[in-house]
């Protein structure tokens, strides 16, 4: 008959778990070092990414105050303009008032002299039937 003493067949579990917990730090290990290498893959793209995203918007920013500096020039030349313009038109809108005026003047004043003449002829008519 085979005598197992409790005691020593504890030991010999603790002794197949130390083997299976060395085994799976072992396996886990691994895998960390994978991720890890991945992980600074990632981290020196993303460094080029940044360096390139930092460059380009450096460049864009100075674009971009270009760009706001020619704006700003051209709406104070417009502004600047603008009075220019109004002068300008209101000129013109008051010489077309005048030319509207003298042309209305003499318009009526050719009514007048039609009607006048109208008038004259009538009288003369009238004035030649009576003789």
């Amino acid at each position: 008959m085979v005598n197992v003493d409790v005691k020593t067949v504890l030991v010999w579990l603790l002794y197949i778990a130390l083997i299976v917990m060395v085994l799976f730090i072992i396996v886990l290990i691994k895998n960390l070092v994978t991720t890890v290498k991945k992980t600074n893959m990632i981290l020196e793209d993303a460094k080029i990414v940044s360096e390139i995203t930092a460059e380009k918007a450096n460049q864009v920013d100075g674009i971009v105050s270009d760009v706001s500096g020619a704006v700003s020039d051209i709406a104070r030349a417009v502004h600047n303009e603008r009075g220019l313009i109004s002068a300008i038109s209101n000129i013109v809108r008051t010489t077309g008032f005048v030319a509207s005026k003298v042309r209305k003047d003499s318009d009526s004043d050719e009514e007048e002299s039609s009607k006048k003449k109208k008038t004259d002829n009538r009288k003369r008519k009238h004035h030649k039937n009576k003789k």
